[in-house]
């Protein structure tokens, strides 16, 4: 997934791609202003104000407040409570995220129990 190239003769690579030190850091902004894109679209999807998006440390602030706390939240609700597993149903009903997985293939849960 990753090349990692050293010397000369990009050229004989014929390739669209640059892999010169400015195309290295073209590459690594514009692949974090698509992230932080993505970072925007879950926050409107949880319905948290302001603007989390703004920079990757907003983000990270964002993902430990915002979206850990719900998947904490989410996994208590869904663990295990002595030898009854949790119901199939409430581990689709308690996902926090289908908004934001709307994009996704669906189903997201298919319903069956694999125990």
């Amino acid at each position: 997934r990753h090349l990692l190239r050293l010397g000369h003769g990009e050229e004989e690579l014929e390739t669209e791609k640059d892999f010169s030190r400015y195309g290295r850091v073209n590459y690594v902004l514009s692949r974090r202003l698509e992230l932080l894109r993505e970072v925007g679209r879950l926050q409107e999807s949880l319905g948290v104000p302001g603007d989390v998006s703004y920079t990757c440390e907003t983000a990270g602030h964002f993902f430990l407040y915002q979206v850990m706390s719900r998947w904490e939240e989410y996994m208590s609700k869904v663990k295990v409570k002595g030898s009854k597993p949790s119901e199939v149903a409430d581990i689709c009903n308690f996902f926090p995220f289908h908004q934001y997985f709307t994009n996704a293939p669906q189903p997201i849960f298919k319903g069956r129990s694999y125990t």
